[in-house]
């Protein structure tokens, strides 16, 4: 079902003055609550976003559709797919915030202006994070990073799916603003029929995130292999072109600063090179993982 709530959202950030209010979000989940503080001078567009998010409701009911061991949890999804969104884009505010334990930040697609009510929550720290994506706040005590690595935990993993009952049927978590209140008593037996329908529910999602999980690693490796053949080619051509200048300035044809020009761009080339190959093999790892490999989580 296609979600479009631009006009809710900019009526609601039209009231929001980060200048003169702080304002903090709270997401209520089965394991426990989520406290966070929100970091408006790295990102403020980002900032309004979510409040604005949170504020007309649109979190509420939402599950945190993808969870990686050690990686991240990630929800904001209205299609519980990993495919939805508020209907809108945002622009990117890369910032210097780096990817540790807690850290809130917006997911995208590959391009860096694509964010939308997609979010997720760092497990561990993830330098190739840092200035990729738009980290935007924190976990703001240590119960919510408790909380946050308790869902962290949760099985979704391939292998792991067909293993019995396990926390992961209780993660459905209702995310709204901390001042956002609701529920309604059910009779015994009601809400009994309604665990068993809502833990189909959750079996089913677990199976598509898993699949869901698969083909987003499978993709990533095929872009990878694209970018890691277009910075070999870069590599190869400023290389020949080094070769040729250091030639050139030995007979004395080109200057110092068209040598120096020159090694710049080799050098250039080389930290892009390196920069596709480590994609790659991050990559490689999360499709690891997806296919129900044990790999151990990032180091520090």
């Amino acid at each position: 079902m296609a979600t479009n709530v631009k006009e809710k959202v900019a009526a609601a950030q039209a009231k929001i003055d980060l200048a003169k209010n702080k304002y903090a979000v709270e997401l209520h989940t089965s394991k426990g609550p989520i406290r966070l503080t929100l970091l408006p001078e790295a990102a403020p567009g980002h900032v309004k976003n979510f409040v604005a998010l949170a504020q007309v409701g649109f979190y509420n009911g939402l599950a945190f559709h993808r969870i990686i061991k050690g990686f991240m949890i990630q929800g904001g999804c209205p299609e519980g797919t990993g495919s939805g969104g508020p209907g809108y884009q945002i622009k990117a505010e890369f910032n210097k915030t780096p990817h540790e334990p807690g850290v809130l930040s917006m997911a995208r697609t590959s391009d860096p202006n694509s964010a939308g009510s997609q979010f997720f929550l760092c497990l561990g720290r993830h330098t190739h994070l840092d200035g990729q994506y738009t980290a935007f706040g924190k976990t703001a005590d240590e119960e919510s990073l408790t909380t946050v690595r308790a869902i962290g935990n949760v099985a979704t993993e391939t292998s792991e799916i067909f293993s019995g009952m396990n926390e992961f049927w209780t993660v459905g978590a209702s995310l709204s603003q901390t001042l956002f209140a609701g529920g309604t008593l059910y009779h015994r037996e009601r809400a009994a029929r309604a665990g068993v329908d809502i833990a189909g529910a959750q079996y089913r999602l677990a199976v598509l995130t898993a699949f869901q999980n698969v083909a987003d690693a499978l993709r990533a490796l095929a872009a990878d292999g694209d970018a890691v053949r277009a910075e070999e080619r870069a590599y190869s051509a400023s290389m020949a072109s080094l070769a040729i200048t250091r030639q050139q300035f030995d007979l004395g044809a080109v200057s110092y600063l068209a040598l120096l020009i020159a090694q710049q761009t080799y050098q250039q080339a080389v930290i892009g090179r390196a920069q596709a190959l480590m994609n790659r093999y991050v990559d490689s790892a999360a499709l690891y993982q997806a296919l129900g490999g044990n790999a151990p989580p990032p180091r520090h």
